[in-house]
């Protein structure tokens, strides 16, 4: 009789088992594997997502890296161009010290008057007077860049920036004027040959100080 009992109640465990078993594959397993398979696909967005800001943090250093290079290289040219500027204008104060007795001189034959107050810094302007027997009072310039002026290029190059009456800037005389100071740094001789081409042109055009300019 105990035996019997012993076997139902087996029978009846084995049932309940059963039952557990059949209940979780057809219910929690499928939900939990359903969730492994969905965190497995999020992890594998996270990962894709962690390479990109790796490759992309990768990328932003090199281009910091770039950056500093390169502002260290501007550094360096823009002292270089401080440099040559110096240099240039205190060629320039020498090549006048130089030439002063020469400029007293054409201040007093050619009505000379030189100015480096009125404009951009680096800029000297050279008038000329005393040329037209009509009008003594009648003027023509030409202007200078000394390579001062942070508006312009600051090669170390002497430029003529302004005339009047204005000069063809493709010539051949105008380009002779430029080298005068560039190449020799006869200043008188300039400053004489500037005249020249300037007074012409005021002959023949008719224009003065309130002539076109470059």
């Amino acid at each position: 009789m105990r035996n019997r009992s012993q076997m139902a109640a087996l029978t009846n465990k084995e049932r309940e088992l059963s039952a557990e078993r059949r209940t979780l594959e057809t219910g929690e397993v499928p939900r939990v594997t359903r969730e492994v398979e969905a965190l497995e696909v999020q992890n594998g967005e996270l990962r894709g997502k962690w390479q990109g800001f790796e490759t992309k943090r990768a990328q932003l250093q090199t281009q910091r890296d770039q950056l500093q290079r390169e502002a260290a290289e501007l550094t360096e040219l823009l002292a270089e161009k401080q440099g040559q500027v110096a240099a240039q204008r205190a060629r320039l104060r020498e090549q006048r010290e130089r030439d002063n007795p020469e400029l007293r001189l054409y201040e007093s034959l050619l009505g000379l008057a030189v100015d480096n107050a009125d404009g951009p810094a680096g800029h000297i302007t050279f008038t000329f007077s005393r040329f037209a027997a009509d009008n003594m009072d009648k003027t023509c310039s030409v202007t200078v860049n000394a390579g001062g002026d942070g508006d312009t290029d600051t090669s170390a190059a002497v430029a003529i920036v302004r005339c009047v009456p204005q000069l063809d800037a493709d010539s051949a005389d105008y380009k002779q004027l430029e080298a005068l100071l560039n190449e020799t740094g006869r200043l008188p001789e300039f400053i004489y040959r500037a005249r020249v081409l300037l007074v012409q042109r005021c002959t023949t055009s008719g224009t003065g100080d309130s002539g076109d300019t470059l």
